[in-house]
């Protein structure tokens, strides 16, 4: 079994002072936002059990994004799917990286049911984690000096992310 990744934002899954009418094992509403489904399936990514390709991932993933910034995600065993009657198939991704398009899978077949199940799992079970913006670019600066990403497939908003990713191009080749 593999596990997979999901790009989530943090903050919406835990509960905050303002939320003390949340009990512990509920969810906040705003986490079902971060599994939006389009004709009823999920976008996620695999990942090998040793994480070995988790950088590469994130890199892809984070390079497709109109700027430069922190990366959430979450990430959990794929057992927990089966475990929750969930299906799979395994179609392209829509990455900047073409072997990290190889690893994409959708969730199909969801029922709203199935999908505040996954999220309850996620909450209960998976590792979510955040990844500053600088070891993001880091990723990003790896994954084009290696050849996995092309340079014209960032088009960042911001001039300035823009440079200092140049910047650091040049440093390290």
């Amino acid at each position: 079994m593999a596990l997979l990744l999901r790009k989530i934002r943090k903050s919406r899954w835990y509960k905050t002072e303002s939320m003390s009418w949340l009990s512990e094992n509920e969810l906040p509403a705003d986490s079902l936002s971060d599994l939006g489904t389009k004709s009823n399936e999920l976008s996620v990514y695999h990942i090998s059990l040793n994480e070995s390709n988790l950088d590469r991932v994130i890199a892809a993933l984070a390079a497709n994004s109109g700027f430069l910034s922190n990366f959430d995600y979450a990430i959990f065993n794929e057992e927990m799917l089966s475990n929750s009657g969930i299906k799979t198939k395994k179609t392209p991704g829509d990455s900047s990286d073409e072997q990290v398009n190889n690893w994409h899978i959708d969730l199909y077949e969801l029922s709203a049911h199935k999908l505040l199940n996954l999220a309850l799992q996620i909450k209960h079970h998976a590792s979510i984690k955040r990844l500053s913006h600088k070891q993001v670019l880091n990723f990003i600066v790896d994954a084009l000096i290696s050849g996995h990403i092309n340079r014209s497939n960032i088009k960042w908003e911001s001039k300035e992310d823009q440079d200092m990713l140049d910047r650091l191009i040049a440093e390290r080749s």
